[in-house]
Parts: C-alpha cells; structure tokens; sequence
C-alpha cells in the first residue's frame, strides 16, 4: 500500500509539473528551478538534507493549487515535513518576520501530516498567520486525540534572495494548554512543552504536559 501510494504521489507530481511548464518560456523555468534550489537549500542549512520524497498537490500552488511538501530526518528525531512553495511567491502574504514555510515534526511518519501542511500552504495566499497565532484542528486531524489546536512558533529565520523569511512551527497543543497559553503567555506554554520533551513534537498520543 505505502509504495502504490508513493508512486501516485510521483505521478501526480510529474503531471502536475508538465501542466505548470507546459508552454512556459524557457527562462521563466529556469527562474521556477533556481528558486526552487535556492529554497531548498537555506531549509538543509536548519535541518539537514531532504529525504528524495517530494510530496506533490495535484495542483501547483502558483496555478492555485496547494503547497509541495519536503521531508527532513537528519537532524531532528524523528520526521519534519516543511512546506516548499511559500517563501519567493507572489501568492503568499508575508507575516511580521516575511514570508515563511510551514513545518510539523513528528516522532514518526503520518500522511496526515504533509497533507495537511499542503493545505495549510494554500491557506496562506488568503490568511497571514502570525507567531504565537493558534488555529482550532480538532475536525483536520486523526481521531482519537487530545490535541485541538495548533500553536504557531518563529522556529528559524532565513534570507531568501535578498529578502527575510522564516520557517513557522506549527505545533499540536490540547484544549488546557490552550487556556494556558491565553492567560499565562505563549512562552510559560513553550517552557512546559520543552520542559516535558514534547517540544517541538505534534504527537497524536500524549496526553496535556499540565495533567
């Protein structure tokens, strides 16, 4: 199942880049490509070399579709899945710190995970989406699960072509640590989280660190 699944990722890739290109100046592809390698490489400067794996929108995000996905799994434990299309679009709207890619950690592999992320992608060409903004996802990830919501982190700042981005955590958090972070301040919520081994984790099947 996993490798059917990987190869109609591929292929949805494949299709999906042959339609954005399909026509397309040559120079106007050249400047997709070094963007895209430019990219690329400022996210393996923070975590480490990119898994071969890209998961592809059947749509590109430049023709409205969602965001690719990279994985990393060299120097975070576990699974990182950054978005790859944000940071140098046209389309996404920059927060206080420039435009940024998403990214979620995993202590293992979950399709969930880069599929939502891909979403989130769209989301913010309409929507900016600020450090220590939280975001309800009780109905957009597996049940069962303590976790309700995510809490945006400024994980990482880079320089992409001259201009400031970042890479924004997305962390999964439950309905108490929410409260917490409302009335105490995101940062007594972040010093709980690393305190308890949870940062900078979103794990389906922990329990609240206030419990």
């Amino acid at each position: 199942m996993r490798y059917v699944l990987v190869a109609a990722v591929i292929l949805a890739g494949f299709l999906a880049v042959r339609w954005l290109f399909s026509g397309r100046p040559q120079a106007e592809i050249d400047d997709w490509a070094e963007l895209w390698n430019a990219r690329q490489a400022l996210l393996e400067s923070i975590l480490g070399p990119a898994e071969d794996i890209v998961h592809h929108a059947p749509v590109p995000f430049e023709l409205g579709g969602d965001a690719d996905v990279l994985e990393f799994t060299q120097k975070i434990p576990g699974v990182t899945y950054v978005t790859a299309d944000l940071t140098g679009s046209s389309l996404s709207k920059p927060n206080t710190n420039g435009q940024y890619e998403l990214m979620i950690c995993l202590r293992e592999k979950a399709d969930w995970a880069p599929y939502l992320l891909s979403r989130l992608g769209a989301y913010t060409c309409g929507t900016v989406l600020e450090p220590n903004d939280t975001m309800d996802i009780a109905l957009s990830i597996p049940q069962p699960t303590n976790l309700t919501a995510l809490l945006y982190v400024d994980y990482a700042s880079i320089v992409l072509k001259g201009r400031r981005a970042g890479l924004l955590l997305c962390l999964g958090i439950t309905a108490d640590e929410l409260e917490l972070a409302r009335n105490e301040g995101v940062e007594e919520l972040l010093s709980r989280l690393k305190k308890s081994g949870v940062y900078p984790y979103t794990d389906l099947a922990r329990s609240s660190v206030l419990k």
